[in-house]
């Protein structure tokens, strides 16, 4: 192993400074090793928030952009004046984020002099690869990664699973009502009729408070109801479950589908990328929610079909496991040329 590591700069954000020198570390220990996180996790590399201490560590960079991208803008003139590599990724990354982000054409212009400024973009979703190319004219594709959130599949510290025999029921992924795209309640609808059916107890984390329960008492719908968790509490919730559904279409990163690949559970619904590497045949991709509903049932009540599930997605996860995040981020840095070279 070489000692590539890189420093992932949320410049102004709120999330404390973090070392990951023991990559994904103990659970509970400090901010999970997910999400952009993951990027340093996945090389014992830095998460920070101030730009000077960025780069002052020497390290390539990635650098999230967020909706004050005139502060994003000054970041990357820093970095690039420092000489050192940059990549950025927008750090809110789904299609309705997007949209939020970018919503006029002052944000526009500032969101294309920051990309191309940047050496590298990296994607954690698909959908926003050309997106990215068609701001950055001139620059070659190449140099936009579609490269998945990593996920510390291959450290036995971060597997959260539990027997086969001990799980039971369905976790709901999703929990906020307001945002469109999470078609929350109306995964709470689909799924209130087949857990009746078959007696599976649901979960639902409840961000809404006195809404949630006068919803789930219009369905007549028996949950365990579950307060906001720390993340490792949340996993192993999310464990004891055989399923976890959801019906997003937001397109994000797929946080709740890396979730599931951590409990070693099945994660049912979603267009998230990493549903789609992870559990590729109960995606939303192509399936109406009646073949989606149809796949959820069989996981429930079909062994055979549940456990080959898990086996598919056990070997999928190395796609994004830490050792295969690292490599293909070395070899995005090291195809990077710094300026004046």
């Amino acid at each position: 192993m070489t000692d590539f590591s890189i420093t992932v700069l949320n410049p102004g954000g709120t999330d404390a400074a973090q070392s990951f020198s023991d990559y994904a570390g103990e659970p509970g220990s400090a901010h999970a090793p997910v999400n952009y996180h993951g990027y340093a996790a996945c090389t014992a590399g830095n998460f920070e928030t101030d730009v000077t201490a960025a780069a002052r560590l020497q390290r390539p960079i990635l650098m999230l952009i967020r909706r004050d991208m005139k502060a994003g803008l000054r970041a990357i003139e820093k970095i690039k004046a420092s000489r050192l590599p940059v990549a950025v990724a927008l750090k809110e990354s789904g299609s309705h984020q997007f949209s939020y982000q970018v919503d006029s054409a002052k944000q526009l212009a500032l969101l294309k002099k920051i990309l191309g400024l940047a050496d590298a973009v990296i994607s954690p979703t698909e959908a926003l690869i050309p997106v990215y190319r068609s701001l950055r004219p001139g620059k070659p594709p190449e140099s936009v990664c579609f490269l998945p959130t990593p996920y510390p599949f291959d450290d036995p510290r971060w597997d959260f699973s539990i027997p086969f025999d001990q799980r039971r029921g369905i976790f709901m992924g999703t929990r906020e009502f307001k945002t469109a795209s999470r078609n929350h309640l109306a995964g709470l609808i689909v799924i209130s009729e087949l857990a009746k059916r078959l007696k599976q107890n649901v979960s639902v984390i409840n961000v809404d408070g006195r809404q949630t329960d006068l919803m789930l008492n219009e369905l007549g719908l028996e949950c365990q109801v579950k307060t906001i968790m720390d993340y490792t509490d949340y996993l192993s919730c999310m464990a004891g479950h055989r399923v976890v559904f959801q019906l997003d279409q937001s397109m994000v990163p797929g946080q709740v589908a890396g979730d599931a690949g951590l409990c070693r559970s099945v994660a049912v619904g979603g267009n998230g990328s990493i549903d789609g590497i992870l559990f590729p045949d109960f995606t939303a991709q192509g399936q109406d929610r009646l073949e989606i509903l149809a796949k959820t049932e069989q996981l429930l009540v079909d062994d055979d079909c549940y456990l080959n599930a898990l086996q598919a997605a056990e070997q999928a996860s190395m796609k994004i496991n830490f050792s295969n995040s690292r490599e293909r981020l070395e070899a995005l840095f090291q195809s990077i040329t710094r300026p004046g070279d």
